[in-house]
């Protein structure tokens, strides 16, 4: 790992060894022109695969190729002493690598970094900028496995054969909570528990260095702390009618989970991921209930105890209906019956033609219906476990017994139209003829009207008190 990097203050020179006061001129303006640039901070980072770390990086190991890089993308770097490499490009700046040779041997090395940008021709170096690395021996990592809030307890495999050791805790992220107290570094082994307060593993990183006789060996020990968090299960329909949607909430908002169903007499069940259970259940035999089993997905999964819950499904009424025969002549002033069963419930909510009409009755009887047209009729029944079904149809409205004619002769055969409705009869021109109870005879102020086509409109109550009135023709022949 590397332990420091030290930059000393800049002290700016020109490359060669003599260095004449025009380019020393040349340099001081060219610096002034970058409005102080040259003495602004600037900060190394370094680079190890894809990964870049802020200084000290720890796991290096020897063979690993790592670039220093500038944040200004106007600085270049050099080397200098034994570790030189080549310039590369990137956004962020040019960058170098730095090989460490194979075979290279644990320990701390230290080599000088130079760092400047060109302008006109001219390279401008800083001082040199001092890097240490210790080199730990290539793939001595252990790694150990925990959930958060239990202790980590570690010992060197070489400990028990007398063998010394003095560990140092790397930095950590944030998230890991250490009890009070606890050391950052020590001898022999770690005795300490580690508390992950996120939802994600956290790496906590150990560098551990063996003293022998020979010198210093080290390797590194990294504990994946998975996290064991409580997450809640909010089932806010833990009871469902045939047919509706589950409504079960997650939480935390932050975690995704997953879910597995097992259950009896319900279809639609099934499992998945995500933050809320949304599904369909229909009744298909008792008991019908289903229960969800839940875990956080990933690394969780591992740490945290499952949770259940259990939806119960209930099974709808039956409910159907039966209308009239389309060829069907009712007579003025008769209903129609529309049927629906099983007649077992103690409220139907009939929708007859867009009217509604509540009953406890299962026939619904109707004195006004569309003749020879559709008729749209629904029920909706609620069953004693409180869950609502309805049923409809569509249906011819039946013919109405009308009288398309009469002739008021004296004859005894359809000598008055229509005796016990509130009847009103008009001319062609609309000119009330007629008005009353007792039926029209034909006449006009006690003359027969000339054979013709009247309008009437006839009007009755229904025993439930509602008031009917239509509008019809009928031919009248007087021989007038």
């Amino acid at each position: 790992m590397i332990k420091n990097i030290h930059i000393l203050p800049v002290r700016w020179m020109v490359s060669g060894k003599k260095t004449p006061l025009a380019i020393l001129l040349y340099c001081l303006l060219f610096f002034a022109a970058a409005e102080g640039v040259c003495m602004e901070p600037y900060t190394v980072r370094v680079a190890a695969g894809s990964e870049s770390f802020d200084v000290p990086f720890s796991g290096l190991t020897a063979g690993t190729r790592f670039t220093l890089q500038s944040q200004d993308p106007r600085w270049r770097w050099n080397s200098s002493g034994e570790y030189s490499g080549h310039f590369t490009f990137s956004a962020s700046g040019k960058l170098e690598d730095i090989p460490l040779p194979q075979g290279i041997a644990p320990g701390v090395y230290a080599f000088d970094v130079l760092v400047g940008f060109e302008g006109g021709g001219i390279i401008c170096w800083s001082d040199p900028l001092l890097l240490q690395v210790e080199v730990f021996r290539n793939g001595d990592t252990e790694r150990r496995a925990l959930c958060s809030g239990e202790t980590l307890n570690y010992e060197p495999a070489g400990l028990a054969s007398g063998k010394t050791y003095r560990w140092e805790r790397a930095s950590v992220v944030p998230g890991i909570v250490f009890e009070p107290g606890s050391p950052a570094s020590g001898t022999g082994g770690i005795r300490e528990k580690l508390v992950n307060n996120t939802h994600e593993t956290i790496e906590v990183r150990y560098s551990y260095l063996e003293e022998t006789g020979t010198g210093t060996e080290g390797y590194e020990l990294v504990v994946s702390v998975k996290p064991n968090f409580l997450f809640t299960v909010e089932n806010r329909k833990p009871v469902l009618c045939s047919g509706e949607m589950t409504d079960i909430v997650l939480l935390p908002e932050e975690v995704d989970f997953t879910w597995s169903v097992s259950g009896t007499g319900v279809n639609g069940m099934e499992g998945g991921t995500g933050q809320t259970i949304r599904q369909a259940l229909w009744f298909d035999g008792m008991p019908a209930t289903v229960e969800y089993r839940i875990v956080p997905e990933g690394d969780a999964a591992e740490c945290v105890t499952e949770q259940q819950t259990v939806v119960t499904v209930k099974e709808l009424p039956e409910i159907a209906l039966n209308g009239w025969q389309s060829n069907t002549v009712v007579p003025l002033g008769r209903p129609i019956g529309i049927e629906a069963w099983p007649a077992e419930y103690k409220n139907y909510s009939f929708i007859f033609n867009g009217q509604k009409k509540e009953q406890q009755d299962p026939v619904l009887l109707v004195y006004d219906w569309i003749v020879g047209g559709e008729n749209h009729v629904s029920v909706t029944v609620v069953a004693g476990n409180g869950c609502e079904n309805s049923a409809s149809t569509t249906l011819d409205g039946p013919q109405m017994g009308l009288l398309n004619a009469f002739t008021p002769n004296g004859d005894g055969i359809n000598d008055r139209l229509y005796e016990g409705f509130d009847l009103e009869v008009f001319n062609p021109n609309g000119s009330l003829m007629y008005r009353g109870r007792d039926g029209w005879d034909g006449t006009y102020r006690g003359t027969l009207v000339p054979t013709g086509t009247y309008l009437y409109i006839i009007g009755y109550n229904t025993p439930e008190g509602e008031r009917i009135v239509k509008r019809f023709h009928v031919f009248v022949e007087t021989n007038n």
